[in-house]
């Protein structure tokens, strides 16, 4: 399918994390696309690693941005903060939630999260151990209090095959909470 983005209803910038479910990240993509919205991907450089950046490209029809100086020339963080009219980050790993929390800056990602004005959204992805610490429960706390939403984690089967709260929310939950909350309508709706 091709995406008209000239088109498109709304823009979405689609960071993915470093999380062995970041490969669902691509269906929440296709479920976007398939809704008329124009979405840029900014994986994190590790989520590279789970999903590459050609399958990124090729469903978003845009380039990936992942460091600072990819595509210097063709479009900045700061360009793709200002199209956004939402900010969701599917697979989100304790690291990168702290990250976020502390305002860090260090690949394009997180650049961007700092220059975004629109709504957050946050679909973390990890093991029990780690979403119960108490770290990454400050984190939380501290993101909630400055308006990001998280959609997530369930309890579920995890890849390790325990079972907890860490998994991630499915694909269809991750956009159709954005798309509440917005009060998107579908293209043509």
């Amino acid at each position: 399918m091709t995406v008209n983005h000239n088109a498109a209803l709304h823009t979405v910038v689609l960071g993915v994390g470093a999380s062995v479910s970041a490969y669902k990240a691509v269906e929440v993509l296709r479920l976007l696309t398939k809704l008329g919205i124009d979405v840029w991907v900014c994986p994190t450089p590790d989520s590279l690693r789970f999903v590459g950046a050609a399958t990124w490209e090729s469903l978003s029809g845009h380039p990936v941005h992942v460091d600072t100086f990819d595509n210097a020339a063709a479009i900045s963080h700061v360009e793709i903060a200002n199209r956004a009219e939402a900010f969701i980050v599917v697979a989100a790993s304790a690291d990168l939630i702290a990250r976020f929390r502390l305002g860090l800056g260090d690949v394009f990602l997180t650049l961007a999260a700092l220059t975004v004005d629109c709504p957050c959204f946050i679909a973390p992805a990890m093991h029990p151990t780690m979403w119960d610490n108490s770290a990454t429960q400050d984190n939380v706390s501290i993101l909630r209090e400055r308006g990001w939403h998280f959609i997530g984690p369930v309890s579920g089967r995890l890849a390790d095959g325990t079972t907890g709260i860490g998994r991630l929310s499915e694909p269809e939950i991750i956009v159709s909470t954005v798309q509440s909350a917005l009060d998107w309508q579908p293209q043509g709706a």
